[in-house]
C-alpha cells in the first residue's frame, strides 16, 4: 500500500487482497466511524474500461438499500483509483456455518432462508441481479441478521478485467445457462439459491467433485443426491422447494427471489403445522405458474420475457422418488415428521466422482440437445469463465444506523439520487409498517443530502408526531396511575397500545389496570374480526404476516377466556396489526443516468474475491439456534414460546435447544413426566419482563391443562441469558 488516504477516508488497515483489488479498513473523519473501503486494481490511468465498469456497477449497488444487504455509503475516483466505501460487518459467513453446523434446527434454517431471499428479491425489484450468491457471499451478524455481499461486481467479468492465469467463477453454485456462456437473469440467482439451501439443510454441496471440469459436468448434466438422502425425515415440501429451484431449465424455476422467498413462507407455515402439507404443496405449485417478466439486466439493457410451465406439466427430467413420497402432516409447533417408508435414491446420469453407493434404476432422460453439444462447453469456454472465490469475512461492528454520508466532491449526483429514492421507500414503508423510529432515522438520512426533499420531511412529521404522540401517552398512563387515577391511566394506556402495543409501560401497567380492560379488549376483538375477514377477502392468507397474526389471535383468546384483559387486548391490537399486512409493492426501478463512455457489463461474474482479515473466522456457537435479528423483549418471548411448545409437543430436544444447561437429572425427570402425562396444554400470560444487559427475568401466570382436566393456576420465573447465539433459559423456578 503506497498512500494513506482514499477520498475522505484515512486508511487504517488492509483487510484483504485479491485479483481483482484491495479492501481496507478505513476512518470516515466527518462521521467518525469505521468503513470497508475497497478498490479496483491497476495503476492510476490504466485499465479505463474496468475502472468504467467497477463504478457502473457500484452505482448499481447504492441503489440496493435493503437490511439484509450490505449497505454502499460512498464511492468515487481520485488519482485514477476507483474506490467504493460500504458498512463494516462483524459475524461469519454462510459458508462457515454450515461447515461448523451451527445451525442445525429446521426452523432456523428457513428464517435464514427467508432473510436471503428477502434481500435478493429487493435487488430483483430493482432490476439487479447478482450472479454469484454462494455462502461465502452471505455474511450472518452475530445478531442473525443476513447480509448479502458483492452486489454489483457479478458483470465485472470482461476479459480485461481477467488477471493472468486466474480462472473466473464459483462453479458449484452457477446455473447451466451461465455455464454455457449465455446471458443470466434472475433465474440464475434462483438457481444459486437452490444449491445454497441444498447445502444449509444437507451440509453437502449440491454439485461437488476433485475438479472443476466434473462440476460443471454435474451443472449441466447430472441432478444433486436427493436431499433425503442426507436428511431422510426432511419434510416433502422443502424437497420440492429445492428441485424446483435447482430445474435445469430455468423456465421450470421460480421466476424471481419474490417468488421463492413465498415459498420460503408456505414452507414455514407447513413445518409450524399451521399448514397441511397437501395444501403446501398445492400452493407451491401455483407460484409463478401464470406468464412473468422475468428480471435481469443483459448486455443488451433488454429483460426476459418467458411463459412459465403449468403447475401439472410433466418434468423434463427424470422424476425423483423423493417427488412420489407421500405429503406428511405435521403437529403444531415443531412436530417433526411422521414415518416414512424406505426411499429409493437414484444414480445420477453422466459422470460422477462419488460411488454411487445406492440403488435404483437410473432416471429416464427427455429428449434433449446432443450430449456431444455440451461436453465441449464444459470442457473448453465454460472453464474460461470461472473463478473460484474466496468470500470477503469482515470482522468489525456496524452502526446500528446506517447514515448516508455527505458524498464525496467527486460522487456522480445520480447515485446520491438512487440512494435517497431508495431511503424513501423504506421509509414509507416503515411508515405503513407503524416502526415510526425507523421512518424518523431513515428521513433524517434522507434530510442531510436532500435537505429539500419533500417525502422525508412530510415522514419525518408525521412519524414524529406519532413517536410524541405515544411517549405523551405513556407519561400520562404512569402519572395517572400514580396519582390513583385508574380511569385516566386506563385510557391512557389503550391510546400507547393503539399506536406501539410492544411500548414497555404497556407490560409495566398492563397487569396493574387489568380489570379496566374488559370493554377495551372487547372492542380490539371485533376490530380483529373485521380485519381478518378483509385480509382473507384480499387473498393474504398466505402471507407470514397472516399466520402471525392467526398465532396472537389465538393467544389473546386464551388470554381473554382466563380474564387477562390487559394482555389480550395488547393481543388483539397485534394480530389486527398483522392480518392488516399486505404483500409489499414490487418498487419501481429507480433510473440511474451513467455516462455513455461506460462500457455495456459483460455477462460473467467475476466477484472481487479477497482473503478475510484474520487467519481463521470464529467458529459460530453451536447450540440449536442462532439468534435472529428482533429485539431483545421480542426474543425473550419467542424462547417462551418455544418451551412452551416443548412441553405441549413433549419435544425433549427442543426443551435442551431452549435450555442448554439441562442436568442429566432433569432430563430424566422430564422424559417421565412426558412418558405418563396425556395431552398437556400451556397456558402462559406474561406477566413481566424485565432485561438488564445479557439477563433476563420473565414471570408468568402459569396454568396446565392435562387430558382436558384443568389444573390450578401457578406462577413461574424464567432467568434468561444472552449469549452469541442468542437468549437461552438458565433456570425457572415454580411457585404454586
Amino acid at each position: 500500500m503506497d498512500f494513506d488516504k482514499i477520498g475522505k477516508y484515512q486508511i487504517v488497515g488492509k483487510i484483504g487482497q485479491g485479483a481483482m483489488g484491495e479492501v481496507f479498513k478505513a476512518h470516515d473523519p466527518l462521521l467518525n466511524r469505521l468503513v470497508a473501503v475497497k478498490t479496483i486494481s491497476g495503476k492510476p490511468g490504466t485499465q479505463s474500461d474496468a475502472h468504467k465498469r467497477f463504478l457502473r456497477e457500484a452505482q448499481s449497488a447504492a441503489r440496493l438499500n435493503h437490511p439484509n444487504i450490505i449497505t454502499v455509503y460512498d464511492l468515487g475516483e481520485e488519482q485514477g483509483r476507483v474506490f467504493m466505501a460500504m458498512e463494516l460487518l462483524e459475524g461469519t459467513d454462510l459458508r462457515e456455518v454450515i461447515n461448523t453446523r451451527a445451525v442445525t434446527d429446521l426452523g432456523q434454517k428457513l428464517e435464514l432462508m427467508e432473510q436471503i431471499c428477502d434481500g435478493l428479491a429487493y435487488a430483483h425489484s430493482k432490476q439487479v441481479v447478482h450472479r454469484d450468491l454462494k455462502p461465502g457471499n452471505i455474511h450472518i451478524q452475530p445478531n442473525g441478521q443476513v447480509k448479502i455481499m458483492d452486489f454489483g461486481l457479478a458483470r465485472l467479468g470482461a476479459s480485461e478485467m481477467t488477471a493472468t492465469g486466474t480462472v473466473m467463477g464459483t462453479p458449484n453454485y452457477m446455473s447451466p445457462e451461465q455455464v454455457r456462456g449465455e446471458k443470466a437473469d434472475a433465474r440464475s440467482d434462483i438457481f444459486a439459491l437452490g444449491a445454497v439451501f441444498y447445502e444449509l439443510l444437507t451440509s453437502h454441496k449440491a454439485f461437488d467433485a476433485d475438479s472443476i471440469h466434473a462440476v460443471l459436468f454435474q451443472v449441466l448434466d447430472h441432478d444433486p443426491e436427493p436431499v433425503r438422502k442426507w436428511v431422510p425425515d426432511v419434510p416433502e415440501i422443502l424437497v420440492a422447494l429445492v428441485q424446483r429451484a435447482l430445474e435445469k431449465d430455468p423456465a421450470r424455476r421460480f421466476p424471481d427471489a419474490g417468488q421463492m422467498r413465498e415459498a420460503v413462507r408456505i414452507a414455514r407455515q407447513v413445518v409450524a403445522g399451521e399448514m397441511e402439507e397437501v395444501a403446501g404443496l398445492s400452493a407451491l405449485r401455483e407460484l409463478g405458474t401464470a406468464e412473468a417478466t422475468v428480471i435481469g439486466l443483459p448486455a443488451d439493457g433488454e429483460a426476459t420475457v418467458v411463459g412459465l410451465p403449468p403447475a401439472d406439466s410433466p418434468p423434463e427430467r427424470g422424476s425423483s422418488p423423493d417427488r412420489t413420497r407421500p405429503p406428511v402432516s405435521f403437529g403444531k409447533g415443531r412436530g417433526q415428521p411422521g414415518p416414512r417408508g424406505p426411499g429409493v435414491s437414484r444414480t445420477g446420469r453422466g459422470v460422477t466422482v462419488r460411488p454411487p453407493a445406492r440403488g435404483g434404476a437410473p432416471a429416464a432422460a427427455a429428449p434433449g440437445p446432443p450430449r456431444a453439444s455440451r461436453l465441449p462447453v464444459v470442457l473448453g469456454a465454460g472453464v474460461l469463465l470461472l473463478v473460484v472465490g474466496v468470500a470477503v469475512a469482515v470482522w468489525l461492528l456496524r452502526p446500528s444506523a446506517a447514515p448516508i454520508p455527505t458524498p464525496t466532491p467527486n460522487i456522480t449526483d445520480p447515485i446520491i439520487d438512487a440512494l435517497v429514492a431508495s431511503l424513501v421507500e423504506l421509509a414509507n414503508q416503515d411508515l405503513k409498517n407503524k416502526n415510526y423510529a425507523s421512518a424518523v432515522k431513515r428521513a433524517d438520512n434522507i434530510l442531510n443530502v436532500r435537505a429539500d426533499n419533500p417525502e422525508a420531511r412530510q415522514i419525518r412529521a408525521v412519524a414524529q408526531a406519532k413517536l410524541d404522540e405515544v411517549e405523551g401517552a405513556a407519561r400520562d398512563a404512569r402519572s395517572a396511575f400514580e396519582a390513583g387515577d385508574t380511569d385516566k391511566a386506563s385510557q391512557a394506556l389503550s391510546t400507547v397500545m393503539s399506536i406501539n402495543p410492544n411500548h414497555p409501560v404497556v407490560d409495566e401497567l398492563s397487569q396493574k389496570l387489568n380489570r379496566y380492560f374488559r370493554a377495551t379488549a372487547e372492542e380490539a376483538r371485533g376490530q380483529l374480526a373485521g380485519s381478518r375477514t378483509a385480509a382473507e377477502g384480499a387473498g393474504a392468507s398466505r402471507q407470514a404476516e397472516f399466520a402471525d397474526a392467526v398465532s396472537s389471535q389465538r393467544k389473546a383468546e386464551a388470554l381473554f377466556k382466563n380474564q387477562e384483559f390487559a394482555v389480550a387486548t395488547q393481543r388483539y391490537l397485534e394480530a389486527r396489526r398483522n392480518a392488516q399486512e399486505r404483500p409489499k409493492p414490487t418498487p419501481k426501478p429507480t433510473a440511474v443516468v451513467v455516462a455513455p463512455t461506460f462500457a455495456p457489463p459483460a455477462t460473467t461474474l467475476p466477484p472481487t474475491s479477497l482473503p478475510p482479515a484474520t487467519a481463521a473466522p470464529t467458529a459460530v456457537p453451536s447450540p440449536q439456534s442462532l439468534a435472529l435479528p428482533l429485539g431483545d423483549e421480542p426474543a425473550v418471548r419467542r424462547v417462551l414460546d418455544d418451551y412452551k411448545r416443548a412441553m405441549e409437543t413433549k419435544d425433549l430436544k427442543l426443551l435442551k435447544a431452549v435450555k442448554p444447561n439441562m442436568s442429566a437429572e432433569e432430563e430424566r425427570a422430564l422424559a417421565g413426566l412426558f412418558k405418563s402425562a396425556g395431552k398437556l396444554q400451556l397456558s402462559l400470560a406474561t406477566d413481566s419482563i424485565q432485561i438488564d444487559g445479557a439477563q433476563a427475568t420473565a414471570r408468568v401466570s402459569r396454568q396446565d391443562v392435562i387430558d382436558g382436566r384443568q389444573q390450578p393456576r401457578f406462577q413461574q420465573t424464567f432467568t434468561l441469558v444472552k449469549g452469541p447465539s442468542g437468549w437461552t433459559i438458565r433456570e425457572w423456578v415454580i411457585r404454586r
